[in-house]
């Protein structure tokens, strides 16, 4: 609008008039993309990034900060897929083959993308086919009904899924990392079996949860 209003003056002045402008543009430009820059910094440092901040709300008994979260990082197990292009996170002590068994969380990152996500592994001598988990920890219940897979090989069996988890199930994995005893009891066609979430187990889940919460805080972001 104020370009096509200094068609009006003389063709000297119109010139000089849209090199001010665009001297001013730069200016307000520059100030504005600078500006905005700030509150994506800000914004992903707070979490208040919309897209994270519900998943947050769920993590809000996980405590971490940016020193501790470097540290986390640095020392977790990372292993990058070429043809997906994730790298995917895991704490050191989690098993890294189906046939052992093992409760634990891992992050998938690609990019500044993440996901995270819980696994459960049951290697035994006979089948359960399990349908349904309950976990238990101080005391309170929680339903967690994934669908498993199966196979078997040199005499035994195993059973496991692997998902990514989302919203209560995100404070249900919290509260099991939190707490100071844990149980899950795995509900097959016609049986069920019942392991202790070990200490290790607990400590390596919230070490992944505190990793995650501080991808989403961008401390992977700062210096």
């Amino acid at each position: 609008m104020i370009i096509a209003a200094s068609q009006h003056e003389s063709v000297t002045d119109s010139a000089s008039y849209l090199d001010s402008l665009k001297k001013d543009t730069t200016k307000t430009d520059t100030g504005t993309s600078a500006q905005s820059n700030d509150l994506k910094k800000d914004s992903t440092a707070t979490g208040d990034n919309p897209a994270n901040s519900a998943v947050l709300k769920q993590l809000a008994s996980i405590d971490i900060d940016a020193p501790t979260f470097k540290k986390l990082y640095a020392k977790a197990r990372k292993k990058y897929d070429k043809f997906s292009g994730n790298t995917y996170i895991h704490d050191k002590s989690s098993p890294q083959y189906v046939n052992y068994n093992g409760i634990y969380a891992y992050i998938a990152q690609n990019g500044s993308d993440f996901s995270l996500r819980f696994s459960i592994q049951y290697a035994a001598d006979d089948w359960l086919f399990i349908k349904k988990v309950t976990f238990n920890a101080d005391g309170e219940n929680y339903t967690y009904t994934p669908d498993f897979k199966t196979d078997n090989g040199d005499g035994g069996i195993w059973e496991w899924c692997d998902d990514e988890v989302y919203g209560t199930d995100i404070a249900m994995l919290a509260d099991i990392a939190n707490a100071k005893k844990a149980q899950a009891r795995y509900d097959g066609d016609k049986y069920y079996k019942v392991v202790n979430i070990t200490p290790m187990q607990r400590a390596a889940l919230k070490k992944q949860l505190q990793i995650y919460k501080g991808l989403l805080l961008g401390y992977n972001k700062t210096k």
